[in-house]
């Protein structure tokens, strides 16, 4: 009869595991169902590993899924989420993929909240590397994972921004806390675009003063509003001189400019030729050798009845 029992027994356990574990002819193992593994290791379902205890407490982690959603817990006799509680090792992974990452930053959970200042300053210290990572480092890795990396350097980072830098005791190597990099370079965008727009203020000031100072020196022009320094009227000297063929003059008349000519006069002051100027801005009008007599002549901008400048031009046999 013991035997009987035992044999009923131990069928009744085989089934029992059979129904919770399962292996398939390839070798995967599947617990917590009967479906075929689609890993080695297939779990399904609440998922715990327990390290041992410290200070009278579990350490350890749980994983449970929750409609196609994975929550990672600290085994402790508090509750949290992953990276909250540092009472478990570090967990090292080589490569994520993932659609969306969500770290906690509700304002109602924060105290202390201060502004990060001179974030610029200290970014400029900051310097991005290429870099192959060790092999002795990723014994497990391939190699070409490994090679043509981008990133900075924990030990310049901890240098400026400590609080970025994380530690692991057991390895005894350090890492960088790069999403946490984020509101720094938000900072900093900030105060380079302050200093932008304050540069740009400087400049077009600085602009404004040398058109000023432009407008003094032409006697002229003294009376030329400040909404026309933008659109400035100018002549220039003609090219070639002296000419014996032809020669061209050069000029800009600004958008405001109702009637404006170009005058050729002789020494004496006699007006000998006048040209009506039509097109506004840059300009140009060409002098013909055989219409004036070898000599040296003066040619004026005239703008509504205001001379703007004068230049002398010279006629060679």
């Amino acid at each position: 009869m013991k035997k009987i029992g035992l044999i009923i027994t131990t069928l009744l356990m085989f089934q029992l595991l059979s129904a919770q574990i399962n292996m398939s002819s390839n070798g995967y193992v599947t617990i917590g169902s009967t479906a075929d593994a689609t890993f080695p290791l297939d779990v399904r379902g609440y998922t715990k590993f327990q390290t041992g205890s410290y200070n009278n407490v579990t350490v350890g982690m749980t994983i449970t899924q929750y409609q196609g959603d994975v929550a990672l817990d600290p085994l402790s006799s508090n509750t949290g989420s992953l990276g909250y509680y540092k009472r478990w090792s570090s967990i090292y992974v080589n490569n994520i993929s993932y659609t969306t990452l969500t770290k906690f930053s509700d304002e109602r959970c924060k105290k202390n909240i201060t502004p990060i200042n001179n974030s610029l300053q200290k970014i400029l210290k900051l310097n991005g590397v290429k870099f192959d990572y060790k092999q002795e480092f990723f014994k497990n890795e391939k190699t070409n994972k490994l090679t043509n990396q981008i990133g900075l350097l924990a030990q310049e980072v901890q240098k400026v921004f400590p609080e970025l830098i994380s530690y692991d005791s057991v390895q005894n190597l350090y890492g960088i806390m790069y999403d946490d990099l984020i509101p720094v370079i938000i900072e900093a965008m900030k105060e380079q675009q302050t200093q932008i727009e304050s540069l740009k203020k400087a400049i077009s000031k600085n602009k404004i003063s040398s058109k000023k100072q432009i407008i003094n020196s032409e006697s002229d022009l003294n009376d030329l509003s400040e909404t026309n320094y933008n659109e400035l009227t100018k002549l220039s000297q003609n090219s070639p001189n002296p000419f014996t063929q032809s020669t061209e003059i050069e000029y800009y008349l600004s958008e405001s400019a109702n009637r404006a000519l170009l005058c050729i006069y002789d020494l004496n002051g006699l007006q000998i030729k006048s040209y009506q100027l039509t097109n506004k801005g840059n300009g140009s009008i060409t002098i013909s050798g055989a219409e004036l007599r070898p000599g040296m002549y003066l040619y004026t901008l005239i703008v509504d009845g205001k001379a703007i400048d004068t230049k002398r031009m010279i006629l060679t046999e």
